[in-house]
């Protein structure tokens, strides 16, 4: 029996969490809605109802009857991160600062924060700071300085500064 852990959080919780959870990928796969059943249907379809009342609530959907689609899932992440960012901005005396779709991510890796969204990154610059998805490989570089490139495939991590003169 292989049993793997994907979320910390209670399901009928899950119902009114901001950020992209797992009740939101299972929906959104459309197959999930059917291999989760078998265990424990009733509950899974209730707690979908009331998360599509909540996120309409919130102004994600239009109403509780539209479908879930990926970029209700990128608000839910944005709007996560938002609020992650405003708490952390405290502490760090800095403002957040939306991680690039594409292109580089530079700065010292500060910290890893648990979200509804997932586990992100906290990476510190001079005059701010990002969040980006955690990778397990991150762990020793804490304090360290890291730079990543980001694609639609993800973040292409490089540790430790450069050295020499960049001339352009």
């Amino acid at each position: 029996v292989s049993i793997k852990w994907r979320n910390r959080t209670p399901m009928i919780k899950l119902a009114s969490t901001i950020g992209k959870t797992w009740l939101d990928l299972r929906t959104l796969e459309r197959t999930g809605a059917g291999s989760a059943a078998s265990v424990f249907a009733n509950e899974f379809r209730e707690t979908q109802k009331l998360r599509r009342k909540f996120l309409a609530g919130q102004g994600v959907l239009e109403n509780e009857n539209s479908p879930l689609q990926p970029k209700h899932l990128d608000r839910l992440e944005a709007i996560d991160l938002e609020q992650a960012g405003e708490k952390i901005s405290g502490k760090l005396g800095k403002p957040y600062a939306v991680a690039p779709k594409r292109g580089t991510v530079e700065g010292r890796l500060v910290d890893k924060i648990e979200r509804p969204s997932g586990d992100y990154a906290v990476i510190e610059r001079a005059r701010d700071f990002t969040l980006v998805p955690w990778r397990n490989e991150l762990e020793k570089r804490r304090g360290l300085e890291i730079s990543g490139s980001m694609s639609a495939n993800g973040i292409m991590w490089r540790f430790g500064r450069k050295r020499g003169l960049e001339i352009s």
